[in-house]
């Protein structure tokens, strides 16, 4: 494991931070602009832009809110030095992002410092134009007293889920009275199935999507035996859901009228606490290792930026460690509402690995390896959107319809299309 690095103290030395900084990313006059303007859906960057501000008088960041920074970057109309959201890492978003290669050097950024597969998907043409800032880990929240005793200590498959749910469903009169858990009942769940059967979907070298035909054949047969197989069927599942699904996931879990439900380490803290009774959670896991979820933060600098050179200086101060580990203290000081970092782990493994357990103690021996992590690759930057709208309802209707899964490939293209060409889509 690499040593903490030398890097500038701006806490310390604004103006020389400012001087030297200059002389190490190419130079620059007295009378640069100091104001940087940052882009963010994140509303915690309030709070990162006031620290950084009251340390450096001597440049300052404003902050501009929107909805979707990536797809601005898409077309060109990100008016800001730096952009902090989701979707960056799409191929359209890419193309318009200046190159941050000249962040790393001996007293810079070290790429061993990063989670390795992190920083694949920020490059383009073979330049680092986005570095991740954090990263979300889907898991399962259930009771202690109400799993198997065969339980994994760090994470669970969706096997094991499907047969312990199974286990738990109880029938009276015909009718469900418990049942362990239905993919139905949750559309990131469902997604997350896909993924972890092999779908592995991501972007093409020209900008479309992908997946692995067979991944999404074996994840629409999973889903469609575990409804059908485990849970009774369509009907039994619909019938369950407008009896009982009224009441919040975790109220029913409480009354051991469900097995589990999903959560991820943005939310885990507040969903464990709220059980009446003794709760715990595991990740996610598949071939690939454990789920890391698509929507990585990551944090970059558009082409038409007006002042790369104080851009440059805001990301280097913010993937800082000690910087962020300041940060974590300012959001459990201000009992920010938000988790961690930008709502999940730190894409530094030092602060996640070292940090997070000490302000978050759930995460005590639950920090998972590196090497267990299967981070997701580029997907385009109106991914999220496609995935809402298109993915998991085209999935939904899929699942009922009874078709071949042969047919699944093809099916889900001709919804994509109707989706991008903005009709309705049809079974």
């Amino acid at each position: 494991m690499t040593t903490s690095r030398p890097r500038f103290r701006l806490h310390a030395l604004p103006l020389v931070l400012l001087v030297s900084a200059c002389a190490g990313l190419g130079g620059c006059g007295l009378f640069r602009s100091r104001l940087v303007t940052l882009c963010t859906d994140r509303p915690e960057a309030a709070a990162y832009v006031e620290l950084f501000n009251g340390l450096s008088p001597d440049l300052q960041v404003v902050l501009r809110y929107q909805p979707d920074p990536a797809t601005l970057v898409a077309s060109r109309s990100a008016d800001s030095d730096v952009v902090i959201g989701t979707g960056l890492n799409g191929l359209s978003a890419k193309r318009n992002l200046h190159p941050l290669d000249r962040l790393f050097g001996e007293e810079g950024l070290q790429r061993e410092d990063f989670y390795t597969g992190l920083l694949g998907p920020g490059l383009y043409e073979r330049r680092q134009v986005t570095l991740p800032l954090s990263f979300r880990l889907p898991a399962v929240v259930f009771l202690t007293s109400t799993l198997r005793d065969d339980l994994p200590n760090l994470s669970v498959t969706l096997g094991y889920l499907r047969e312990s749910g199974g286990a738990f469903n109880e029938i009276v009169r015909d009718r469900h009275v418990r049942m362990g858990f239905s993919p139905l009942w949750d559309d990131r769940f469902l997604y997350h199935a896909l993924s972890l059967n092999g779908a592995r979907f991501r972007e093409s070298e020209e900008g479309e999507v992908l997946w692995d035909e067979a991944g999404l054949r074996a994840g629409i047969s999973s889903l469609r035996s575990w409804v059908e197989d485990v849970n009774g069927g369509f009907a039994r599942s619909a019938e369950f859901t407008r009896k009982y699904l009224y009441e919040p996931m975790g109220r029913l879990t409480d009354e051991k009228r469900i097995l589990f439900y999903l959560s991820d380490n943005g939310r885990l803290r507040e969903d464990l606490e709220a059980h009446s009774d003794e709760a715990d959670f595991r990740w996610l896991r598949g071939e690939r290792g454990l789920l890391v979820d698509e929507s990585v933060v990551s944090v970059a600098i558009p082409k038409s930026a007006r002042n790369k050179w104080g851009a440059r200086i805001f990301v280097d101060w913010l993937l800082d460690e000690a910087t962020q580990k300041r940060l974590l203290e300012v959001s459990q000081s201000k009992r920010l509402s938000t988790f961690g970092l930008a709502g999940g782990f730190s894409s530094l493994r030092r602060v996640t690995e070292r940090e997070f357990p000490q302000f978050y103690p759930l995460f005590i021996g639950r920090i998972p390896p590196a090497e267990l992590l299967g981070f997701p690759e580029a997907l385009p930057a109106a991914w999220e959107t496609s995935k809402r709208e298109a993915v998991v309802p085209w999935a939904r209707d899929f699942l009922g319809s009874g078709a071949p899964v042969d047919q699944a490939s093809q099916s889900l293209q001709t919804w994509l299309r109707t989706h991008r060409a903005g009709r309705p889509p049809r079974s």
